[in-house]
């Protein structure tokens, strides 16, 4: 009794503490909580294969109603970092929410690539408080315990499910009883969509806490120190000499860049750069390395940015832009402007530019003529004219390097959903028949617009099936039946063959029956049928849950089988049977005579 009592002590005090934290979460942001309400319930929606008129629309819509909760968090911590009371807290907070779901739920109509304003949102989350004013120490403390707060809200709720988990499975092996598998999966999802997004919104500190700033001696912040000081400014130097050596060489070989070099330099841009705003408190009293990075950190840059540079342009010009080269120059263009703001003595070493730069430019990419889907429109569009031509080509035999070359320019366009874009280009019948497979292929618009071309063949459209799978095979009575083939597993267009002393038992699929021909004699057996009348809570159901399905079949002949059903795939609308397998097949020999 003492430890349930200590285990249930503890499970009142974490639910003590998730409810004052989603408490304060919608006391503080009031539409974020309710918008994170909406969200979980949509993904238990989904869960059940339940959406708002298509998958896609509901996807759709969790993507706004997320946009519009991280947009009136930003609001509210902005608003209360400018000391804002009355109306404008109350208001612009909500006005903002709803102002960047609106444009994240109609972004193809309007051109916004919905996933940078995210993005820049979402890590907008630590700076906000300090868009009016502030000091960088206390934007450092406040991103520093954002973090924390955050990081351990989650933790503590994946933790504590998992916990629960164990328990439940402790359960089902003691007593044989416990959730389904789909119930494991609403809980997690409820756990990661809701309890954890509320807990960590109440983890967020006030950024006019004037207990915000650690000490000097607080042993999170000792231990960011030993971390930087002698663990990621050493890897970050060491690293930055690697790339100098490897300019070195291609100026001294005149060899072009390798394709990976803009991942690798944008990568360690970001690795300097986020070092840079970590190490803030101590570059001037950490160690020898901490001290000589903050003197050269900017200038070590120069170097990979050039080599970015040169392979951007390089690639750019033969390729033109795609997603992934857009954001490589755009990485290379917040790293040049930081570099730059270090030269006004205002602005140099100053954290909160430093953040703000990149997250400005990750916003700006997501709308304009200057954003990410008008530039890779414009690029790609301008390459494809000439491949695709007025029609003319379209449905002949092409070299397989010009059709790799259409698909990836389709591809690129597909990334930024702008598939649409050529249809200016195209005649009136390809305008007309890549319209008509985009709108009805949303979910892969380059593979539909490059079969309405001619460039390729339509792949075999996917049935729908559904699928059972029982417990481990159990007691099966075999009255009458002398004959028993275990572990069988039969699929579409395959035989298995069984050697018997009866002879050789073939065993195969054809549309709804299980056909089987022993020593030359054949018949079929309606299994789909018996699958058919099967309860429709078995498809789908945890295994279990599910009872072996024991059946009786007879042929027209009237040959009798009984099969004992482990798992099986039928086809949704009952037209076939996909795959039956760790299925017991009994048979009657006097059914079988030998042949002469």
């Amino acid at each position: 009794m003492t430890v349930l009592s200590r285990m249930a002590g503890h499970g009142g005090r974490f639910a003590r503490s998730l409810a004052r934290g989603a408490g304060a979460a919608s006391a503080r942001f009031p539409l974020s909580a309710v918008l994170i309400v909406a969200v979980a319930i949509l993904s238990n929606l989904a869960a059940e294969d339940v959406y708002l008129t298509s998958e896609e629309t509901t996807l759709r819509l969790v993507a706004a109603l997320y946009g519009a909760a991280a947009a009136a968090v930003v609001a509210r911590l902005a608003m209360e970092g400018w000391s804002a009371t009355g109306w404008p807290r109350a208001v612009i907070p909500p006005m903002g929410g709803v102002i960047i779901g609106a444009a994240v739920w109609v972004a193809n109509a309007l051109g916004v690539f919905a996933p940078a304003l995210v993005a820049a949102l979402t890590l907008a989350v630590p700076l906000a408080p300090f868009a009016f004013g502030g000091t960088d120490r206390r934007f450092w403390a406040f991103t520093l315990w954002t973090f924390v707060g955050v990081t351990l809200a989650f933790l503590s709720v994946l933790l504590f499910t998992l916990g629960i988990s164990a328990i439940l499975e402790m359960i089902r092996f003691l007593f044989e009883v416990g959730p389904s598998s789909r119930a494991y999966a609403h809980i997690y999802i409820t756990a990661l969509s809701l309890v954890g997004p509320l807990f960590a919104l109440g983890r967020i500190p006030h950024g006019s806490d004037d207990t915000l700033e650690p000490p000097s001696d607080d042993r999170l912040v000792a231990g960011i120190r030993l971390l930087i000081d002698f663990v990621s400014v050493p890897l970050a130097l060491a690293a930055g000499l690697v790339l100098h050596l490897y300019a070195v060489k291609i100026l001294a070989t005149g060899e072009v860049p390798k394709n990976e070099i803009g991942w690798i330099v944008t990568s360690y841009a970001v690795l300097v750069l986020m070092l840079r705003v970590v190490a803030e408190p101590f570059l001037a009293t950490g160690a020898a390395t901490t001290r000589f990075f903050a003197r050269v950190w900017s200038f070590g840059l120069v170097v990979p940015l050039g080599l970015l540079a040169y392979a951007a342009t390089l690639r750019i010009g033969a390729e033109g832009f795609t997603l992934e080269r857009y954001y490589l120059v755009l990485g290379g263009i917040a790293a040049v402007m930081i570099i730059l703001l270090q030269v006004p003595g205002r602005t140099r070493g100053d954290i909160r530019l430093m953040t703000s730069v990149p997250l400005a430019l990750l916003a700006l990419s997501s709308i304009g003529p200057w954003g990410v889907t008008c530039t890779v429109t414009r690029s790609q569009v301008a390459r494809l004219q000439p491949l695709i031509g007025d029609g003319q080509n379209a449905g002949a035999t092409q070299p397989p390097s010009r059709i790799w070359e259409i698909r990836s320019r389709l591809g690129a366009l597909d990334d930024v959903n702008a598939v649409a874009a050529v249809l200016p280009i195209l005649n009136d019948e390809q305008r007309r028949a890549v319209g008509a497979a985009v709108a009805a292929q949303p979910a892969d618009e380059a593979e539909a617009a490059l079969v309405a071309l001619g460039f390729a063949e339509a792949a075999p459209l996917q049935r729908e099936v559904r699928s059972l799978s029982a417990r481990s095979l159990q007691a099966v009575q075999t009255n009458g039946f002398d004959i028993a083939v275990g572990s069988l597993f039969v699929a579409e267009d395959a035989t298995q063959r069984i050697p018997s002393d009866a002879g050789e038992i073939a065993v195969s699929l054809s549309g709804p029956d299980l056909v089987i021909d022993i020593a030359g004699a054949s018949d079929r057996f309606d299994v789909g049928g018996a699958v058919a009348a099967l309860p429709p809570a078995s498809f789908g159901a945890a295994p279990e849950r599910v009872p072996q399905p024991v059946v009786d079949l007879q042929s027209a002949s009237g040959r009798r089988i009984r099969i004992a059903i482990q798992s099986v795939t039928v086809y949704a609308d009952d037209s076939g049977v996909q795959s039956i397998g760790g299925t017991l097949l009994l048979l009657r020999r006097e059914d079988w005579p030998s042949q002469p």
